[in-house]
């Protein structure tokens, strides 16, 4: 199973669980779609929520990141989006689709920043290398808190 983490809208801590994409949601305001986190992993997201309950709440979609399957230096699981800390600079962790990966995106002095590529070695196109986030790395980066 997946795991992923929001911020709540309604008081911005972190939860962890089973992402439900489109969930409509009744609320005083009437019927919206809303992303939800679900923290009961035998929820199957099939049917209306009368209301945001214990184990089903709404998070703000930008926050939203799963678990890469790793951890930090530290020992703490890393996410997307999380903020980290390598070689003594700050990137941010991020799937890439065309590469298929999770790999760092920041500010580089060997290449122009390019948050759709992610950052990596060698100097030309043909050479370039991008740094996949593995068991490797684990013991040399740490998230930023």
């Amino acid at each position: 199973m997946r795991e992923y983490r929001g911020k709540r809208v309604d008081n911005d801590e972190f939860v962890y669980g089973s992402l439900v994409n489109n969930l409509w949601v009744n609320t005083k305001d009437g019927v919206r779609v809303a992303e939800i986190i679900s923290l009961d992993p035998d929820y199957d997201g099939d049917c209306w929520e009368d209301v945001i309950s214990d184990c089903v709440v709404e998070v703000d979609s930008k926050s939203v990141g799963q678990f890469i399957g790793i951890c930090d230096k530290n020992g703490d699981r890393l996410f997307e989006k999380d903020r980290v800390l390598f070689q003594g600079k700050e990137y941010e962790v991020k799937y890439f689709e065309d590469f298929a990966m999770y790999g760092l995106v920041g500010k580089s002095a060997y290449r122009p920043y390019n948050e759709n590529e992610p950052m990596g070695s060698g100097g030309s196109s043909t050479s370039y290398k991008p740094y996949i986030l593995n068991k490797y790395y684990q013991k040399r980066i740490e998230i930023v808190k």
